[in-house]
């Protein structure tokens, strides 16, 4: 069957396309992998109806972040007034991670169902599985239920989104990404994350303000160093080191060790820094095209 359009990724872009083209009238399929896990490795390998914006970014993101900047605005003021005498109930401001958890998830869930229901009111051919290039017109999908499938369209958009990237470290499995970060069943106490961009930092954050002991660690002088301007980094760095978590500068990750107690001990450049409950390592997002090689594949197409 030949399609107007293959869409393989069913993320904001890939979405979008496949809505507004089968809106159109254009026949449309969506190759959509689903949520799925390296259960040996224990990372996600893919993040489900809405990409990674909706199940493990910017949605269940501001969700934490509210949560953190309520118990932020509760802890400070709890303190003032018990300074004066105002009797504040033992364990306010904490959080219920469990709780946090259970409502965020259920809420990325709806959204979820939001997605998949939009793509059939348009019209939108979804097929689970994985997607890969055969020739410039054909796709070859592995579905999810075992079976196979070869796809013919006039056009395919690659979507797929990205994947996080590790440090090439000894014990680096230990640790735990930024998608890792919204599997976790409870709080850490004490956590170190490594990172320089916008993601690690919004994290430390997050965490710091939820009363984790929270040590961020990063390559330079100060964070957020490719892209962001120079005032505005200024500003945010003077901010964390009078109210934000600990800094640790010009710091290259060079190890993560697993003790006998489950805690994790991170050395890097500067040293080895102790026991922590989780390391978190949040460097780069790369196209997941080049994982799932569809970009050689298209590649190798356009040379013959």
């Amino acid at each position: 069957m030949m399609y107007d359009a293959i869409v393989i990724g069913g993320g904001s872009g890939g979405s979008a396309f496949s809505k507004r083209a089968a809106g159109y009238g254009a026949k449309v399929a969506l190759i959509e992998r689903g949520a799925q896990w390296d259960t040996a490795k224990g990372k996600r390998l893919s993040a489900g109806p809405g990409g990674t914006c909706v199940n493990v970014g910017c949605v269940p993101k501001k969700l934490m972040f509210m949560a953190a900047a309520h118990r932020e605005m509760m802890v400070g003021p709890a303190a003032t007034a018990q300074g004066y005498g105002v009797n504040v109930p033992t364990g306010a401001g904490s959080i219920d991670w469990k709780a946090l958890k259970e409502r965020r998830d259920k809420y990325v869930a709806k959204l979820n169902t939001g997605y998949t229901a939009g793509w059939k009111k348009e019209g939108v051919e979804v097929i689970e599985g994985i997607g890969t290039f055969v020739d410039s017109e054909t796709v070859a999908v592995q579905c999810n239920d075992g079976s196979s499938r070869t796809l013919k369209g006039k056009h395919i958009l690659i979507a797929c989104g990205g994947l996080p990237s590790e440090p090439d470290i000894p014990g680096v499995e230990h640790a735990i990404n930024s998608d890792g970060f919204f599997e976790l069943e409870e709080q850490p106490k004490k956590v170190a994350v490594v990172g320089a961009g916008y993601i690690a930092v919004e994290m430390a954050g997050i965490l710091h303000a939820m009363g984790s002991e929270t040590h961020l660690f990063f390559r330079g002088d100060t964070v957020l160093r490719r892209g962001f301007d120079p005032f505005l980094v200024e500003t945010l760095m003077e901010a964390m080191e009078h109210h934000g978590p600990i800094l640790h500068r010009n710091s290259t990750p060079a190890s993560i060790t697993k003790q006998e107690n489950k805690l994790l001990t991170y050395t890097a450049t500067e040293g080895p820094m102790g026991e922590q409950k989780a390391i978190s390592d949040f460097v780069t997002r790369p196209p997941m095209a080049m994982r799932a090689k569809i970009s050689q594949s298209w590649a190798a197409i356009l040379e013959r």
